[in-house]
């Protein structure tokens, strides 16, 4: 470091994937969590939390039956609301062809456009072209 005092003031996301600094500190957090899993073991000899900690055990399945029923629900009723809209999205995106504003910015151009860009461009990226 020494010789090169410039690596001292690099930023952390740009260092090395191998770095021994960044390897320590995620072998001890993997250490601190396997730490706290060994806990688990401890509470069911406990005679308060042990039995809490069966019945919260066994009742994991019910929940995760519960939780894939709810998906399937949202999946559903996302699918139909994209069926249900998509060809206003097209006609969204056919009416603001012309327009031009992909670049404007309401904040650094004039306020006139301000509604036809609302409307062509925060509201109708992510189902237009």
């Amino acid at each position: 470091v020494n010789r090169y005092p410039e690596l001292r003031f690099l930023e952390r996301a740009n260092w090395d994937a191998f770095d021994p600094v960044l390897i320590s500190e995620c072998l001890f957090s993997t250490a601190n969590i396997f730490s706290t899993l060994r806990l688990v073991q401890i509470f069911t000899v406990n005679p308060h939390l042990g039995p809490l900690q069966i019945s919260l055990g066994r009742m994991l399945n019910d929940i995760l039956k519960f939780f894939c029923v709810y998906l399937l629900v949202l999946i559903a009723f996302a699918c139909g609301m994209n069926q249900l809209f998509w060809f206003f999205a097209q006609e969204r995106g056919k009416n603001c062809a012309h327009t031009g504003l992909r670049h404007w910015h309401p904040k650094v151009n004039d306020t006139d456009n301000k509604d036809i860009y609302e409307y062509c461009v925060t509201r109708g990226k992510y189902f237009t072209k």
